[in-house]
This record gives C-alpha cells, structure tokens and sequence, in this order.
C-alpha cells in the first residue's frame, strides 16, 4: 500500500492545527518571562504565587515555550522535528513540576495548572512516540517493498 503524501503547503497548515503547543508554547514563554521579571525586580506579581518561582524554573518554561514552537515550524528533516518537540516537552513538564512541587501548596492555581501541563506533556510525549514508531515502520516497510 503506497504511503499517502500530501503536497507540502497541506502538511504545514495540518500541522499548524494539530498541535497544542502553538497555544502553549507563547504561554509558557510569556509566563516564564513574568516570572524571571518578577523575580528578578521583586515587584508585586499577578499572582503571589509567581513572586515564588525561581529564575530556573520560569527560564525553563520559556525555552520549552520556545522549543515547542520552533518544532512546529522547522519542517525537515523529521527527526529533528521531533527531538526538538520532544525537548520543549520535558523542559516543560520539568519546569511545571518544579514550580508544583515549590509552591503549588500555595496556590489553588497552581495545584491545577501546573499538573495539567505536566498532564498535557506527558501526553504528548506519548503521542509524539507512537508517531515516531509508525513513520519509521512504515519507512522500513516501503524500503523493504
């Protein structure tokens, strides 16, 4: 069975509509942003809870903001696609469960927020596996055709 290929204009918007990380990616990078602000000026944040996050963590939440969109929007080849998705993932889960674990006793908030980040990663990480194992089996399959 020949492997559908779609014409290249297709694939980017299909991509631009697949993903989450392009609502989330812009997030995280201004949150991470607020919070190194306010960290760093020590000004009354939005959120008490903000005023808590180190600079490590809320950089962390940036550059997988980062990451994430720039997954998005490098198109070849794939597995540099997908190590860079995977990257802004586990910087972020990592990043969010940082800020749960220090100050998510603080705020209602962030007892929400920050495990459906790592909620959301997490899945994502499984998807983007399970994609990456389908493409290549099917890569192996035409190669053996």
């Amino acid at each position: 069975m020949p492997y559908l290929t779609l014409p290249p204009s297709t694939r980017r918007r299909d991509r631009w509509f697949a993903h989450p990380e392009l609502a989330l990616g812009p997030a995280w990078v201004i949150l991470g942003l607020i919070g190194v602000r306010d960290a760093i000026e020590r000004t009354p944040p939005w959120h008490s809870a903000v005023l808590s996050l180190a600079v490590v963590t809320a950089l962390a939440v940036s550059v997988a903001g980062v990451l994430l969109v720039a997954s998005v929007c490098k198109q070849d080849p794939l597995s540099t696609v997908w190590a860079l998705e995977r990257a802004g993932w586990i910087t972020g889960a990592t990043g969010w469960s940082v800020y749960f674990l220090g100050v998510g006793w603080r705020s209602d908030i962030v007892i929400v927020l920050a495990p459906a980040m790592v909620a959301i990663a997490g899945l994502r990480l499984v998807a983007l596996a399970r994609t990456e194992a389908h493409v290549r089996a099917v890569k192996v399959e035409q190669e053996e055709a």
